[in-house]
C-alpha cells in the first residue's frame, strides 16, 4: 500500500531541509522548529525568509501549489529569482524587493544580497559568486564574472570584471578600495557539515 521512498528523495528531503535551516540560521541566530518555519515563513511574518523559504521548496520539489505561492510573491516584491539558480547554504535577502538575478548565476554559501540587485548577461553564462559574499543596495554585476571568496561589493557598484579573494570593492566600474576587514557584514554564518 504504501511505497518506500527512494534513498535519493530522501537525501534531497535532508538536504532541503539543511538548506532552509541554514537560511533560517542566518536571518535569526538560531535552529528554527516547525512553528518558526511556518510562522515566519508560511505565514510570512518575516517577508525575506519567506522569499527565501519559497525559493528553496520550488527549487527541489515539483509542486504546482507552491509554484503559484512563489509566484505571486515575486510580483508582489518586484523579484526575478529563478528556482533553477544553484545557491548554497546560508543565502540571505536583505530588503526582499527589485531583485533580478539571471538563471544562469551560481551562487555559493554564506551570501548577502540587498535590494535593486542586477545579476545579467547579454553573452551566455552569468556570474559565478563564491563564499561569504556581501553584496550591497543597487550593485549590477555584469557577465560572465567570478566574485572570489570573503568580498563585499558597495552600494551602487557596477561590477563588469572578476574580483580578487578578501576585497572590498565599489564604484562604477567597480575596483578594489580595501583589503582590511572585508566580508564583515556577514552575520550568523552558518557552518555546513
Amino acid at each position: 500500500m504504501f511505497r518506500k521512498t527512494p534513498v535519493k528523495n530522501m537525501k534531497q528531503i535532508k538536504n532541503l531541509k539543511k538548506l532552509i535551516f541554514s537560511d533560517f540560521y542566518r536571518y535569526f541566530g538560531r535552529f528554527p522548529n516547525f512553528f518558526d518555519i511556518f510562522y515566519y515563513g508560511v505565514l510570512g511574518r518575516h517577508p525575506c525568509f519567506q522569499i527565501n523559504l519559497f525559493l528553496r521548496l520550488n527549487s527541489r520539489l515539483n509542486n504546482i501549489f507552491l509554484k503559484y505561492i512563489y509566484n505571486r510573491i515575486q510580483l508582489r516584491r518586484g523579484l526575478s529569482i529563478p528556482p533553477s539558480i544553484e545557491i548554497g547554504y546560508g543565502l540571505y535577502i536583505a530588503h526582499g524587493f527589485s531583485i533580478i538575478i539571471n538563471p544562469t548565476t551560481k551562487i555559493g554559501d554564506k551570501v548577502n544580497i540587498s535590494h535593486f540587485l542586477t545579476i545579467g548577461s547579454n553573452h551566455g553564462q552569468a556570474a559565478l559568486i563564491k563564499n561569504q559574499v556581501y553584496i550591497g543596495p543597487n550593485v549590477t554585476i555584469l557577465e560572465n564574472v567570478i566574485i572570489e571568496n570573503n568580498t563585499t561589493i558597495g552600494a551602487g557598484s557596477v561590477v563588469t570584471k572578476s574580483i580578487l579573494e578578501n576585497s572590498t570593492v565599489c564604484g562604477v566600474p567597480a575596483k578594489n578600495i580595501s583589503m582590511k576587514t572585508p566580508g564583515r557584514f556577514i552575520k550568523n554564518q552558518y557552518e555546513a557539515t
